[in-house]
């Protein structure tokens, strides 16, 4: 489905209609409020089944009609105005109607500073009780609580629903649209979503409420980028574990705000949980661990917030998925080289991070150089402590990095990695599980200028070219092709060789 079909009513501007009391004439006026600060992030896929309110500061232009529909009211002037006085100024609607909240009543309701000034209001619209005013839905088909929600008025909000007898059932309603007073305020008021927990009797429930399409309050405050918001319905819960690890379409708040990729987001949630470990180690329903999601986007950022968030940042990198690779592996492969430095700097070990064998034998060093990833191969032996060791772990058969860029034709690798390490003369000679040296595949492969580059930087050339690893190995100068010869001739120009 379009997630355009399922947007939010648009409240990004709030245009206050005008009173008109009985025999009154004068207009006050007032400036639009402001827009809240739009978050610039990517969309998720997973949403599009799902309906989220946009993020706004205030906004009311589509509860009571369009700007040209309306007219502005001056809130602050109008405040200082005393409902108890003010509203003998109002028609009340008479008994046989049916009761309708009106954009005036609404107004007067938003000065409401008790409980008796709400009451005042109750009998104007002529309703048995303040519970049934507050459920009454406007215009656009959204409750009282929840335009006040939207509005950002954390005041108002606490009293509607300390004044009624069931704030728990006034709270948890949905609108037309499937969104609760606590979805609206989640996408940009972190204060009443903080008065809306406080004064519920099971803010757990309120919190995990979920529209038709699985959306909740948690969901649309990280699709909103709103951090603040996610703080305060985390510590406003018995349960705030239980709250972050609820499951959307097969993903958590985390997996979201990961595949979002914002930072701020991961790290509030992470933050507000007992157990931040156990968050961040689950996997979805692919068996992809969330470390390696989001590797496989290259979010650095995000590997960081993820890693600074828990307790064992090492055991989290370290973390496979259930296909073989673990999060280096993967950016290894990819080239993500701000991912390596991000895992390697996050770790308290990164030599063991980035000398861990997958469940196909292969380490990050393999994966980089079977690739070509030759700034891989910088970042990963410049960000351990003893690269010289990490250079000659080999995987499968016994073989090492030097000898997976030769086989694969990755001359640029094997510079990189003489470059990266002490001693390139041990690394040269040392051979696989067949006794094969990286020099010798390269000439099996007829790999010209692999050879050449590891025969520049051998300093025992004539042991290169004649020494026999095992009686049933052919020579390396037997194994050369004429045209590697002739190039190693014409190079050296010593036609001896």
């Amino acid at each position: 489905m379009d997630r355009a079909a399922n947007r939010s009513p648009r409240l990004s501007q709030t245009h206050q209609p005008q009173l008109q009391p009985q025999n009154q004439s004068h207009q006050l006026t007032t400036q639009n409020s402001a827009q809240s600060n739009n978050t610039n992030q990517s969309q998720s896929p997973r949403l599009t089944q799902a309906f989220v309110p946009q993020n706004t500061a205030h906004g009311l232009a589509d509860v009571f009609g369009s700007k040209d529909e309306q007219e502005a009211i001056n809130i602050k002037e109008f405040s200082a105005l005393k409902i108890s006085g003010y509203s003998s100024r109002y028609s009340i609607q008479s008994p046989s109607a049916k009761p309708e909240l009106t954009k005036e009543i609404f107004s007067q309701i938003c000065l409401a500073q008790s409980k008796s000034d709400l009451e005042n209001c109750m009998r104007i619209v002529c309703v048995s009780s303040l519970q049934e005013l507050c459920e009454m839905k406007l215009k656009r088909k959204y409750t009282l609580l929840m335009v006040v929600a939207q509005t950002g008025d954390a005041k108002l909000t606490s009293l509607l629903l300390h004044s009624v007898d069931d704030p728990q059932k006034l709270a948890l309603m949905l609108s037309d649209d499937g969104l609760t007073a606590l979805m609206l305020a989640a996408a940009g008021h972190a204060k009443v979503v903080t008065a809306m927990l406080a004064s519920v009797p099971n803010p757990q429930q309120l919190a995990e409420r979920s529209n038709p399409g699985g959306m909740t309050a948690m969901l649309t405050a990280i699709h909103t980028g709103q951090a603040g918001a996610i703080t305060a319905l985390l510590s406003g819960v018995p349960n705030p574990q239980r709250l972050a690890e609820q499951v959307f379409m097969n993903i958590t708040s985390l997996m979201y705000a990961v595949e979002i990729g914002n930072v701020e987001i991961i790290t509030a949630i992470l933050a507000g949980v007992p157990n931040p470990q156990r968050l961040a180690e689950q996997i979805d329903e692919s068996g992809v661990p969330i470390m390696v999601n989001a590797d496989r986007k290259g979010l650095a950022g995000v590997i960081t917030a993820l890693l600074n968030g828990v307790p064992k940042p090492q055991q989290l990198a370290e973390q496979i998925d259930e296909s073989g690779p673990a999060a280096l592996m993967l950016a290894a492969h990819a080239g993500y080289v701000g991912v390596i430095t991000a895992l390697l700097n996050g770790v308290p070990n990164p030599q063991q991070l980035a000398e861990q064998i997958g469940l196909n034998d292969v380490t990050a060093l393999l994966c980089a150089a079977g690739a070509g990833q030759a700034g891989a191969i910088t970042a990963l032996l410049s960000g351990v402590p003893n690269p010289q060791k990490l250079a000659e772990q080999a995987g499968k058969n016994d073989m090492t990095a030097l000898i997976f860029a030769a086989v694969a034709g990755h001359a640029g690798v094997i510079t990189k990695i003489f470059e990266s390490i002490d001693d390139a003369e041990t690394l040269i000679f040392q051979v696989d599980l067949n006794g094969m040296n990286a020099f010798m595949h390269a000439l099996g492969m007829g790999k010209m200028e692999e050879a050449l580059v590891l025969f520049d930087w051998a300093k025992d050339k004539s042991a290169l070219l004649f020494k026999k690893n095992r009686p049933n190995l052919p020579a390396p100068i037997e194994m050369m092709k004429p045209e590697i010869l002739q190039a190693l001739v014409k190079k050296y120009n010593q036609p001896n060789y």
